[in-house]
């Protein structure tokens, strides 16, 4: 692999977009730190509890938000004997602002993460239901074809949020999106409800209805967070559910007749053609499991990053729609 940085075509729309922003911006312009200094002030209420808490002097709190006022030419701030309050101008630049220290945050983040790991690993998070042969197929071609050292871990939805608030992991398959990422929807898949061929809601002759299940024991991989959409109208109150570490542990527990459970037809498959188990009769919608594709940083993916999730579609399509 070649050492030498990459080249910038400079006629590209994208570095001239950089050229113009460049040369708009003005000689004296306004500085995060600035910013951060009027948005302590503007929460805290003073200017001796906002030195506190970014652990700078007062007069030097003063003298930054001076020198703001100075350059946008107009007031701020509005002091009251020792409180300060935010103008109607203040507020809206505050408001704007906003988000430029959110990028300015998330920016540092992404240094810090680049100098805590070497730039060829590649950290991956994958729930627990994600197919495994999509993985896999997946994975191989990407360590064939690249020099990365990649990082595999498997968990539930929590521990995954988990690892993408912390940063511990650049890219990551859970079966929903969390509150302020962008998930791409990589598939969804219909959830089959069985129990043991011998259980009485298989061997009735009716449908079975959700306070029929809600007096049985469901077998589940985690609390459930899959979309169910049914507009069922009857209540009831619903036993505990069994939470496995595994879907192997759900269905062994389920093919002993423990409870039922709600599976992608691939992990039945086999099950229901032994006669081992049998698809409930449900009078409700269908429930669906959705995965999502997620990054740690939207904004500056690594390639790395983007290779493996190519080949994750492209697994998708040549794989998956032949099993189902």
């Amino acid at each position: 692999m070649s050492n030498q940085p990459p080249s910038i075509d400079l006629h590209t729309n994208a570095s001239k977009d950089r050229i113009q922003l460049i040369k708009r911006l003005p000689s004296t312009h306004i500085t995060t730190k600035q910013w951060s200094v009027l948005h302590a002030v503007a929460s805290c209420g003073s200017y001796a509890r906002a030195a506190t808490l970014l652990e700078i002097s007062q007069p030097a709190v003063s003298y930054i938000i001076a020198k703001l006022e100075e350059q946008v030419g107009f007031s701020l701030l509005k002091i009251e004997g020792r409180k300060a309050r935010i103008t109607d101008h203040g507020l809206k630049l505050l408001n704007r602002s906003q988000a430029l220290l959110q990028e300015a945050v998330d920016l540092e983040s992404y240094v810090k993460d680049i100098q805590s790991k070497p730039v060829n690993k590649l950290r991956f998070s994958v729930h627990l239901q994600f197919p495994k042969f999509l993985l896999f197929a997946a994975i191989r071609p990407f360590l064939a074809l690249k020099n990365v050292d990649l990082s595999l871990t498997q968990g539930d939805n929590l521990q995954i949020e988990s690892a993408l608030l912390d940063r511990t992991t650049d890219i990551a398959i859970n079966t929903r999106v969390p509150l302020g990422y962008e998930g791409k929807l990589l598939f969804e898949i219909e959830l089959i409800p069985v129990a043991h061929a011998s259980h009485w809601m298989c061997l009735s002759n009716r449908q079975v209805n959700p306070l029929d299940l809600a007096n049985e024991n469901e077998i589940v991989i985690e609390l459930p967070q899959v979309v169910d959409e049914s507009a069922g109208t009857e209540q009831a109150v619903h036993k505990q559910p069994w939470v496995m570490q595994s879907a192997s542990a759900a269905l062994a527990a389920v093919c002993e007749g423990f409870g039922y459970g709600w599976f992608p037809a691939y992990q039945v498959d086999v099950s229901l053609r032994q006669g081992v188990l049998k698809r409930l009769a449900i009078n409700q919608e269908k429930r669906m499991l959705r995965f999502y594709l997620l990054r740690s940083n939207n904004l500056f993916a690594s390639q790395p990053v983007h290779d493996l999730s190519v080949l994750l579609s492209q697994a998708i399509n040549d794989k998956f729609k032949c099993n189902t």
